[in-house]
């Protein structure tokens, strides 16, 4: 697999050989066999050898030696796997997993978000926002254009400012009750186009004289508005948006696809935090391997992606034995 030899590559340079090659069989055994991430389970197939009770210490030691620089593996792929080395659009949000929240930075595809970054916490904490845009800043190149997109749990002006400051674009969900020009966005009175949009045009945003564009859209007979930065058309902002429903999505199957939602409650921080890169490496190795595939909206992401593995396996080990047959009997030419 190509993405495998990449993070191999990859993880080889910002860590060591010894262990870029233990994330990539860890990867290689969540891939073929789907375990859950529970450090018993990964023990199994750990290259040790030694006793199960000493494998299982492997692992956790492994798990303890990650830090930081991790993100910048995941950035990396993630880039690759998107084929867009100009401009991205981030996505933004929390996440409850068990008691703790999981605060995560995902590049958003077509139809999926990479995670980047995480932080987790007890609790969601305002400065938390800034930390994770001092990370971002850390891993993304300076070159690429960024776009971050958020509910209205970010429409803090103060932290919109911060994105700004840091050379990023923002499309953040407003409040009704933010003030746009001295007013109540909630209390306008719009009429919109055939699109169901309205743009307010730049305007100053909030008590602090913040320069911004508000665009409102009807949406099931819901009127929702966004803040942003950018001087795109109205419906390039709206589509743009809604393409931040994707990252829900990515938690589910962190959720319930991989497990994290049932087996992380009593794990330590930084052995989760590295558990979460190796199964968010192992998720864009899944995603970039099903990207070729007819998609059919019975079967789950994780479905099809077992059904390829079946088809490859079985169809590897049935022509293995059509071979054996031909050379043992003759029987073929």
């Amino acid at each position: 697999m190509r993405i495998l030899t990449e993070i191999t590559s990859l993880t080889q340079v910002l860590f060591s050989l010894s262990f870029s090659r233990n994330i990539a069989i860890l990867i290689m055994e969540i891939l073929f066999f789907n375990l859950r991430p529970r450090i018993r389970q990964l023990a199994l197939f750990f290259p040790c050898n030694t006793s199960f009770k000493h494998r299982r210490k492997r692992v956790q030691r492994f798990l303890s030696s990650f830090n930081d620089k991790i993100f910048k593996a995941l950035f990396h792929i993630a880039l690759s796997v998107s084929g867009n080395n100009d401009s991205i659009l981030i996505a933004i949000d929390w996440t409850q997993i068990q008691k703790r929240y999981l605060f995560t930075a995902a590049i958003v595809l077509k139809d999926r978000t990479l995670p980047i970054a995480f932080l987790l916490r007890d609790r969601k904490r305002v400065i938390d926002r800034i930390k994770m845009i001092d990370l971002l800043r850390e891993i993304i190149p300076s070159h690429i254009q960024v776009t971050v997109i958020a509910d209205g749990e970010f429409c803090s002006p103060a932290f919109l400012d911060y994105i700004h400051r840091n050379g990023y674009h923002y499309i953040v969900r407003m409040k009704k009750s933010m003030l746009f020009n001295g007013k109540k966005i909630g209390s306008y009175s719009i009429r919109t186009d055939t699109n169901g949009l309205y743009d307010f045009g730049f305007g100053k945003y909030t008590s602090m004289s913040m320069n911004a564009r508000v665009v409102a859209n009807i949406h099931n007979k819901q009127v929702y508005y966004l803040v942003t930065d950018l001087n795109y058309l109205s419906s390039f902002i709206v589509d743009t948006y809604r393409k931040r429903f994707l990252i829900e999505e990515t938690f589910r199957d962190y959720k319930s696809g991989m497990g994290f939602g049932k087996y992380s409650n009593g794990m330590d921080e930084k052995r989760l935090l590295a558990l979460l890169s190796i199964y968010t490496l192992s998720y864009m190795s899944m995603y970039e391997m099903t990207k070729g595939i007819v998609k059919d909206g019975r079967y789950s992401f994780y479905t099809r992606f077992r059904n390829k593995m079946i088809y490859t396996i079985g169809k590897d080990i049935f022509f293995e034995n059509l071979n054996n047959l031909r050379v043992s009997h003759k029987a073929f030419k």
